[in-house]
């Protein structure tokens, strides 16, 4: 995905690899690395985030397959260990699975407003873009933008991302990205990371800060909720410069 403009007077090119997840910018011929919104809260630990989760869903996992009482007697090491085997790899496809419904839910709220509907066969995906269609179709009354690039330099390091669109809900025109979840997710980083875009695409625009939204969608329980930011967007853009200087330190110092 390559998106190019104009800001301050210069041409700016932006382009997004989604298999590495690397944005890459060329400014006047020269191109080079800018670190993601959402690798930035991260500050650059994505590995043990990742592992912190893997664990959390293997000891899910094994809470759920392996229960506690009659018949859970091994008449040695190597049966348990074909069981804690078979029980890793469920793991793994459930969470590969989850990736997956998430991917979905975004190509399918993205093609919406192209007037592409398509439902997946899986049943569960299906109830999921069931439920974003007829949310969309309740409330969204104007698309603006989607799948937007953006980029900014002017907060002392250079940060690049990609929010899902620019829209209007029930007439008023919001930053908005969407979200799968569930009830144990992090949701303290969502209006941080919405900060940092609006930053960047409002002062594209050169237009007042937009109230933002995150449109999220329940794994579990297939309700879709909003969750509004509309007057926190200068304290929680502060926070991400914290965020974007540390992380530039970070960088630094490896």
């Amino acid at each position: 995905m390559i998106r190019k403009f104009t800001i301050n007077g210069t041409e700016v090119e932006i382009s997004f690899n989604a298999k590495t997840h690397r944005y890459t910018i060329t400014i006047n011929g020269v191109k080079n690395h800018s670190p993601s919104v959402s690798t930035i809260l991260k500050l650059g630990d994505t590995f043990g985030i990742a592992s912190a989760a893997g664990r959390k869903n293997y000891q899910d996992t094994l809470h759920e397959v392996l229960c506690v009482g009659e018949g859970t007697e091994f008449r040695d090491k190597d049966e348990l260990l074909e069981k804690l085997i078979l029980i890793k790899k469920e793991a793994a496809n459930k969470w590969l699975q989850s990736a997956n419904l998430g991917t979905l839910c975004h190509e399918f709220w993205e093609n919406i407003p192209k007037g592409i509907i398509q439902y997946d066969e899986d049943k569960k995906i299906q109830r999921l873009q069931y439920a974003l269609y007829n949310y969309h179709l309740k409330n969204v009354t104007k698309t603006n933008y989607t799948e937007r690039l953006v980029y900014n330099d002017n907060l002392g390091t250079p940060y690049a991302g990609m929010f899902d669109a620019d829209l209007e809900i029930r007439g008023e025109r919001v930053l908005m990205d969407l979200k799968t979840y569930t009830k144990k997710s992090n949701t303290s980083t969502w209006p941080i990371q919405l900060s940092a875009y609006n930053h960047a695409h409002t002062l594209e625009l050169g237009i007042e800060p937009l109230p933002r939204v995150i449109i999220a969608i329940d794994k579990d329980t297939e309700e879709v909720k909003e969750f509004w930011y509309r007057d926190s967007q200068e304290k929680h853009l502060e926070v991400f410069k914290s965020y974007l200087h540390i992380s530039q330190f970070l960088k630094e110092k490896n």
